[in-house]
């Protein structure tokens, strides 16, 4: 393969690149609008629009090609013209674009633990082969970019190519340096050297994976009586924004689920009782225990009365839990898919994915009627739905029959 044969691949996968992340920009633009993802998957950052994937792919795959390309010459002793062009850069591309894809993929359907195991496996297999190379960068990004654009992917590929670059070159010539120095006291057939790395990286990489936290908690009565259905709510300590809430249950226990590293305010509250306030500092664990907190009444003197007509943020109905989405001043900020992840009992992992009391599965309706959209189209829908266009959430796990519903895991109507 010659230079100029190189250079016109290069200009022809850039255009697939091209045409393909244009393809999909356009067709999700028609289909619910483009996604954008906060950086870090933190609300409170700032969100990275995926048009940004249109410029940003295409000029990254035309320069990492051309460092492929610089590196093939510079291996043939400067001699531009290639006999055959190495196995070793597409296996290396190909298996990158698998993995970045894969990730994609799990966290799309809302495995997200799996991906965490995979970077393991991935900084792992960079003490052995040289996954900072171009060829696997481009492969690793371009898996990635159609899930969670091009920005971020980029970034988490630059991670990548910087850990593995150090793991490759350092840590490993490190380990080899040491086991030479003890290869009087081995056998050269031995298998030290994997269980060394292998000890070695999973100590230093322990607790890298991290599952959202969540809160647990016990409502008890001044006779140590359980209490049902005592308002519970979670405020972010630096600026009171609602995060969760929750009722306690016929056995006054309450769980708030989704919890990120944070600094929050609980408070638990009920008519007639006195309102229990606790500062709550989420430092990683999988659940943080609340100590059991006991409903006091709360008796006023009786002064003078005011009716106002203003709704409550939950309503606890028989069939079904209403949010009224206008009784929260920081509801008219948010977006449908943020509303609904401040609701009782429901769980929104970081691709959107929603589920109600743990069951995943749940049909969406609005204003009554089914929502004929799933997956990345239901997720854009209501990322682009503003919470002050809605009037209330109906959460039911168990709906009536008026609702026709598919499966048995709840359904949510938005009006």
């Amino acid at each position: 393969m010659t230079e100029q044969t190189f250079f016109r691949a290069r200009l022809f996968l850039t255009g697939v690149v091209t045409i393909t992340i244009w393809t999909v920009l356009i067709w999700n633009h028609y289909h619910g609008g483009v996604a954008a993802h906060h950086l870090l998957h933190r609300e409170d950052l700032p969100a990275i629009s995926n048009w940004w994937s249109g410029l940003l792919l295409p000029l990254l795959t035309l320069f990492l090609t051309y460092r492929i390309q610089k590196r093939l010459i510079r291996n043939k002793d400067n001699n531009s013209d290639f006999s055959q062009f190495p196995t070793k850069i597409l296996y290396g591309f190909f298996i990158a674009l698998l993995c970045g894809t894969l990730i994609s993929v799990f966290f799309i359907a809302g495995y997200s633990n799996i991906p965490g195991y995979m970077f393991i496996g991935i900084f792992f297999s960079a003490l052995f082969f040289p996954i900072y190379r171009a060829e696997c960068l481009l492969g690793f990004v371009l898996g990635l970019s159609f899930s969670f654009g091009a920005v971020l992917s980029t970034a988490a590929g630059i991670i990548f190519v910087i850990t593995g670059l150090v793991l490759y070159l350092y840590v490993r010539t490190g380990i080899l340096f040491l086991i030479k120095r003890f290869t009087s006291l081995i056998s050269p057939k031995s298998n030290i050297i994997s269980i060394i790395i292998a000890a070695f990286l999973f100590i230093s990489l322990e607790g890298y994976s991290q599952e959202i936290a969540a809160i647990k908690g016990e409502v008890k009565d001044e006779n140590q009586k359980p209490f049902a259905a005592a308002s519970i709510t979670l405020y972010r300590a630096k600026d009171t924004v609602l995060v969760k809430a929750a009722f306690s249950d016929r056995n006054g226990v309450y769980l708030l689920e989704g919890i990120r590293e944070n600094s929050y305010i609980l408070t638990i509250s009920a008519t007639g009782y006195k309102k229990i306030i606790t500062q709550i500092k989420m430092t990683g664990t999988s659940e943080f225990n609340v100590p059991v907190s006991i409903m006091l009444t709360e008796v006023r003197g009786l002064k003078e009365v005011m009716v106002q007509a203003q709704k409550p943020l939950f309503e606890q109905k028989a069939d079904k839990m209403i949010v009224n989405v206008n009784a929260s001043p920081s509801n008219a900020g948010a977006n449908a898919l943020e509303v609904l992840e401040k609701s009782p009992g429901i769980t929104v992992d970081r691709d959107g994915n929603i589920s109600l009391k743990g069951k995943a599965g749940i049909q969406i309706f609005i204003d009554g009627k089914p929502a004929y959209l799933s997956g990345a189209d239901l997720v854009n829908y209501l990322r682009n739905l503003q919470g002050i266009q809605l009037d209330q959430i109906e959460i039911m796990t168990n709906p009536p029959a008026k609702f026709d519903a598919a499966g048995n895991s709840g359904i949510i109507n938005i009006k």
